[in-house]
């Protein structure tokens, strides 16, 4: 039988701040890290504090109250910085929006309320921040043995009407006696979603102030994906669409800031979406610099009712 490995004394000047249990009542809650305290006592869960921390420089400040911002998190794509200060304004504004529920839950759970300010450095590297995009077709259409009519027969059952391939083909040989086999099917449709690809972000023009942006399931191969689309406003063009495994902030990044790619110097942008918090974190990366425009905005609407002030407008 494994014996649980003893946790490393916490410092004496550390108390728990619910009911006061003093240090040897608390223990490290997150192994090495040593930024997280569980009280024996009530069973409170808390944040070691900035003065706490060994000989680390202060990085960033908190705009809400100034103070110094203490590393709370590190992973691999991203740092999370938090503010220590319990008079924050932040903190202060947030514990009085939480209901009497809430509050009640958040004296025993305080770690699924993020009441502090908390500001993200993500490491993502250029090559990371790549739109996605069909491979290279291994077909030439300038050089196919069937006409451009028939080209366009297969397209449009296979692509507009989305009739499997081996359906296409099918239907190519019994109504216009044109025998193509499914694998033409597949290869056609591939070599054009390449070419299309290709003309879509060169040609994509000018793009609105307000755009909106969702992302959807998808099965390819059997396996679930993601595809993250923008459309503009008032012109209604698709400005971004990336497909990825995930549903996180890099995937987020990537269509976002593919969607502002051709906004004209100076533009204000406001992206429109759901509760996803993949998308702040990404305008949030965007705007510190991670991409070409500076001046995005965030609106979030919930649900299909309005059943906010944001929403409604």
């Amino acid at each position: 039988m494994k014996r649980r490995r003893k946790s490393p004394p916490v410092p004496k000047l550390i108390v728990c701040p619910v009911c006061n249990a003093p240090h040897n009542y608390l223990y490290y809650n997150d192994g090495k890290n040593k930024s997280q305290f569980l009280c024996k006592v009530c069973g409170h869960l808390f944040q070691a504090e900035r003065r706490f921390r060994k000989n680390e420089k202060s990085k960033y400040f908190c705009p809400y109250c100034h103070h110094a911002l203490f590393r709370w998190k590190a992973r691999k794509e991203v740092t999370i910085y938090k503010c220590p200060n319990d008079d924050c304004q932040h903190r202060l504004q947030a514990e009085a929006s939480l209901n009497p529920d809430e509050r009640a839950l958040q004296k025993k759970r305080s770690s699924q309320f993020k009441l502090c300010y908390q500001y993200r450095e993500y490491h993502y590297k250029p090559q990371e921040l790549v739109h996605s995009a069909p491979e290279e077709p291994v077909v030439e259409l300038t050089r196919i043995h069937n006409s451009e009519n028939v080209l366009g027969l297969i397209l449009a059952f296979y692509v507009s009407f989305a009739v499997p391939a081996r359906k296409t083909a099918a239907i190519l040989k019994s109504v216009f006696n044109i025998k193509v086999s499914y694998q033409t099917v597949l290869n056609y449709a591939a070599a054009a979603a390449f070419y299309c690809h290709s003309f879509n972000l060169r040609n994509k023009g000018p793009v609105d102030s307000i755009q909106a942006g969702d992302e959807t399931y998808i099965r390819i191969l059997g396996k679930h994906q993601y595809v993250f689309f923008f459309i503009s406003s008032k012109s209604l063009k698709i400005t971004a669409y990336h497909v990825a495994d995930n549903r996180g902030t890099q995937p987020a990044i990537i269509a976002m800031d593919e969607a502002n790619r051709t906004a004209a110097p100076g533009q204000d942008i406001i992206l429109v979406t759901d509760g996803n918090p993949s998308y702040p974190a990404g305008i949030h990366f965007l705007n510190a610099g991670g991409g070409d425009d500076p001046d995005i905005q965030h609106r979030k609407v919930i649900g299909l009712q309005n059943l906010d002030a944001e929403s409604t407008q």
